[in-house]
């Protein structure tokens, strides 16, 4: 339930590793979609459990099933007319661009509540994956 509606927004999306990744489209705008497409995502990492900040990789078993990514841009902007489809928060500011074990996602700056450099490594928990943007293709 959002605002007051009912929503089932859940997506399974088939990554070029074979995984699949399930992802929140709470906006539908991957209405348009066919099943069975190919398509080039941007997805962000959102609600979390907990979410911590090295500036290097960490070789600790606390950590052995969270979720990592390096940063790799503090200040990604959402590029111009690129996308089939898309959040309209998508183009309000700055994201943080990180890469993952599944490839690039962003998180909003506000969601990181210490400071952070590029090349550092952020961990988290859990969190939910949210579909914010599909980029067109020629």
């Amino acid at each position: 339930m959002y605002e007051g509606m009912v929503y089932d927004r859940w997506l399974k999306l088939g990554h070029p590793s074979g995984k699949l990744v399930t992802v929140f489209d709470y906006l539908a705008i991957s209405e348009r979609l066919l099943i069975g497409s190919r398509y080039e995502v941007i997805v962000q990492a959102n609600i979390f459990a907990s979410i911590v900040y090295f500036p290097q990789r960490q070789i600790n078993p606390v950590y052995d099933n969270w979720l990592e990514g390096k940063i790799l841009n503090l200040n990604w902007q959402a590029a111009g007319n690129n996308y089939l489809l898309s959040y309209d928060d998508l183009y309000k500011g700055n994201w943080i661009l990180i890469e993952t074990i599944l490839g690039q996602l962003v998180i909003h700056p506000q969601d990181i509540l210490q400071p952070i450099k590029q090349n550092g490594y952020l961990y988290w928990e859990e969190s939910r994956i949210d579909l914010i943007a599909v980029i067109k293709h020629p």
